[in-house]
């Protein structure tokens, strides 16, 4: 397998797991949040051309990743602070939200955390 093919492929798989943890079902679902075409996101993940930079700043940013990261897998994966994959989609999660409903969830994780 050629390098370049390993490359697009290594990449994809980092943008297919920024998308779940933004909670973006599909290449499409995606394209219509990036505000670009199906085929454009297609592309990415057939390797036919690469994304734009500031396409993947929105999609990092989004997912809690960093930027360099999720472009060449160089670099820490999230900035600051390494949290599981699990962890951010909670954080994703809380941060879409409303103020009722997390101070809902913080009064449960004090629920579960007191004995």
């Amino acid at each position: 397998m050629s390098k370049k093919i390993q490359d697009h492929k290594a990449r994809w798989k980092r943008i297919s797991e920024a998308m779940e943890v933004a909670g973006i079902r599909s290449q499409r679902h995606l394209a219509r949040r990036l505000d670009i075409s199906s085929p454009a996101v297609s592309g990415w993940a057939k390797g036919h051309h690469q994304p734009t930079l500031d396409k993947m700043e929105i999609l990092a940013g989004w997912a809690g990743f960093s930027t360099e990261w999720l472009l060449t897998g160089r670099g820490d994966k999230i900035p600051g602070k390494s949290l599981t994959v699990d962890e951010l989609k909670m954080l994703q999660n809380y941060r879409r939200c409303n103020d009722a409903k997390k101070l809902q969830a913080q009064q449960y994780i004090d629920f579960l955390l007191s004995d």
